[in-house]
């Protein structure tokens, strides 16, 4: 799955080479978005490849193909590398799935899972508060049921979403401002975040972690210190 929560699609199912390969809406169990991750580096589906034409994503024989443009890297941060070009595969415009430069962009990242279904959460930050919504401004406030300011959608392209308003994306772009803010999604680097082992959340392209103002509530990012203020937990809403 990847931006917006959408899945590779061989189109219109047809298995044979050069078919193209998008980003389409998750069905149930659709045999065109049903991917084999491979110990070869190959990512298949139908017996065929992900495989280069251009910059256009397709299918191909795995064994036709000797260009190795069918050989893959999946990193842990959800990136996908072509291991021929070293360029990252990338959701474009329209469903679109192109090869492009690292820019640590939410429209590069990707999640293997047969739950097609973004989990629905409370973000429980400092003192036991919740991450709460409200327009554009976020902070803590004390958690409160059935309150659809403190639910937030964790979607497989890694952005953190208002389950009030799932066209906008938790963001920080400001390098002079740490500022976090919720703002309209647009697959850039602002929106993408990683959940750590350790409670943290990192903003994947400044490795700086989500904080807190303590004295107000209001949400920043920081280098992590493993500081009480930089540790987060996921609740059921």
């Amino acid at each position: 799955m990847g931006k917006n929560g959408t899945c590779l699609d061989v189109y219109q199912s047809r298995f044979v080479d050069n078919t193209k390969v998008n980003l389409y809406p998750c069905g149930q169990k659709q045999t065109n978005q049903l991917w084999t991750l491979r110990a070869d580096n190959t990512i298949r589906c139908g017996g065929k490849c992900l495989t280069t034409a251009g910059n256009n994503m397709v299918i191909f024989g795995c064994n036709e193909d000797p260009s190795d443009y069918n050989k893959w890297e999946i990193l842990s941060d959800g990136s996908i590398i072509n291991s021929k070009s070293g360029l990252f595969l990338t959701a474009g415009t329209e469903g679109n799935l192109l090869l492009e430069a690292n820019i640590y962009g939410s429209n590069q990242a990707f999640y293997a899972t047969n739950n097609t279904t973004p989990p629905v959460i409370k973000l429980v930050g400092y003192e036991g508060k919740c991450l709460h919504a409200c327009d554009d401004y976020v902070f803590l406030k004390r958690c409160k049921s059935n309150v659809t300011n403190q639910e937030w959608t964790i979607y497989p392209d890694e952005t953190i979403r208002p389950q009030k308003n799932l066209g906008k994306c938790l963001k920080y772009g400001n390098l002079e401002d740490s500022t976090v803010n919720v703002d309209t999604c647009d697959g850039s680097s602002d929106e993408r975040w990683r959940f750590q082992s350790n409670g943290a959340i990192v903003h994947v392209e400044s490795k700086m972690v989500m904080d807190v103002v303590t004295d107000f509530g209001e949400i920043t990012v920081g280098p992590d210190i493993a500081a009480l203020t930089q540790i987060w937990f996921q609740t059921l809403p």
